[in-house]
This record gives structure tokens, sequence and C-alpha cells, in this order.
């Protein structure tokens, strides 16, 4: 839950502030928690190592959706 928290903070975020956020709270989660599968190797396409990644998404779409965290599929895949 705390992740999923932290994603929906960033995610709400203005850009600058929301790279801030994500690189010093929510990046080291999702690295420590995603990346083996969602980093290097992409799987599906995603990858959570960047904001930029996480927005670009993977075969289902962006895994983020700024100012509205009920359509992030993060948030429903965490939940």
């Amino acid at each position: 839950m705390r992740l999923a928290l932290l994603v929906v903070a960033a995610a709400a975020a203005s850009a600058a502030a929301g790279d801030e956020l994500f690189e010093s709270r929510v990046r080291p989660l999702l690295v420590d928690r995603c990346a083996s599968c969602h980093g290097q190797s992409a799987a599906s396409g995603l990858r959570v190592d960047s904001r930029a990644a996480l927005l670009a998404g993977g075969k289902r779409g962006p895994a983020i959706a700024p100012g509205d965290p009920a359509a992030s599929l993060l948030v429903q895949a965490l939940r």
C-alpha cells in the first residue's frame, strides 16, 4: 500500500516536483521490487526505472495516469 500511495503522489505532482519525488522516493521502491522483471528485460514492454518509462508504458499502455490515479494501470495492479 505504501508503494501505491507513493506512485499516486508522484503521478499527481507537477512535472518538476513529480520528477524529484519520483527519483527520491518512488523509483528506489520500483527498482527494489519490480525491476527484476520490468527493468532491462522490460517484461510486457514495461520498464519501471524512470518516470518517463512509466508514462510510456508497455503493451497495455501507460502505467501511470498523472492526475488520475484511478486510471493508472500500476495503481490498479498494486491494489
